[in-house]
């Protein structure tokens, strides 16, 4: 999968700013996505299911891990202003021949002051649009957090629709969030 990147004008809180999203390589992204995740970890605790204590203990290796294709055509985008990792989002595929068909989206984040600009919008268009590109895909899903309006409002408006929830889905420091299994589906099929 090629690595080039797209540079766009966004409008942020401070006037227009230059955002290019491009996939992350392993060699030369490492360090920042190592730091945007756990950042992401300790902003929102409720949208991810690791805990804040498992992504500080992560070795490089766990790390390099989330960034290689594994021969399916995974990836993890970034959103990069001044050259500055501010938002990613990851795609992996199932590998088992009868679950090919599934892709699915997870870590999706973007600093909170690059937040409400269209930079996620992005992310998750391009993340759609290059997973069109790979043999098989039929259908993208991912998980959200009832409790995040405009997360779930964004999704929505990207073609994703629920089709289920998950009760009590993660536990942060004794409380227990819902999640909504969401699906977007590449190919109409008129079932």
């Amino acid at each position: 999968m090629r690595r080039h990147s797209r540079r766009q004008r966004y409008k942020g809180y401070g006037g227009y700013m230059d955002i290019d999203i491009r996939i992350l390589d392993v060699n030369h992204d490492l360090e920042a996505f190592k730091q945007i995740r756990i950042e992401a970890v300790q902003d929102t605790p409720s949208a991810f299911a690791e805990s804040i204590a498992q992504v500080n203990s992560k070795s490089d290796g766990e790390f390099r891990h989330h960034l290689s294709d594994h021969g399916a055509g995974d990836f993890v985008l970034g959103a990069f202003h001044e050259s500055v990792l501010i938002g990613v989002a990851g795609f992996y595929r199932d590998v088992p021949g009868k679950l090919r068909h599934k892709g699915h989206i997870w870590g999706v984040y973007v600093q909170p002051q690059y937040r409400r600009s269209g930079i996620a919008r992005k992310l998750l268009q391009t993340l759609i649009d290059k997973t069109k590109a790979l043999s098989g895909i039929k259908q993208i899903t991912l998980t959200v957090v009832t409790t995040n309006g405009p997360a779930v409002a964004l999704y929505e408006s990207l073609a994703f629709r629920i089709y289920g929830t998950e009760t009590d889905a993660i536990e942060v420091d004794g409380v227990f969030y819902n999640e909504y299994l969401m699906q977007r589906l590449l190919e109409y099929r008129n079932y």
